[in-house]
């Protein structure tokens, strides 16, 4: 591939770039490799406020509490097996 930069150029640049990439990684691990949560809303940033987040997770546990009141009713809405589960619920 044809580049407007001399690959020597590269090479010392990102030879210049490693131990302040390696101070950075050090400091900022990156994430954790644990699951985590992912949640995507869709709304412009015209209806974003400072307690959207809140409020998103009241509505949340408010349709867990009416929909899915325990670990097990969720489990069977979900189409999971006791094979794998434990409820005392």
């Amino acid at each position: 591939m044809t580049t407007s930069l001399d690959r020597a150029l590269l090479d010392s640049v990102a030879v210049s770039l490693e131990s302040l990439h390696e101070s950075v990684a050090s400091r900022y691990p990156g994430e954790p490799s644990a699951r985590q949560p992912a949640h995507t809303v869709y709304g412009g940033a015209h209806i974003f406020r400072s307690d959207s987040a809140a409020r998103l997770g009241e509505i949340g546990l408010r349709f867990l509490e009416e929909y899915a009141a325990t670990p097990k009713i969720l489990a069977d809405v979900l189409g999971l097996t006791d094979s794998w589960l434990t409820f005392s619920g």
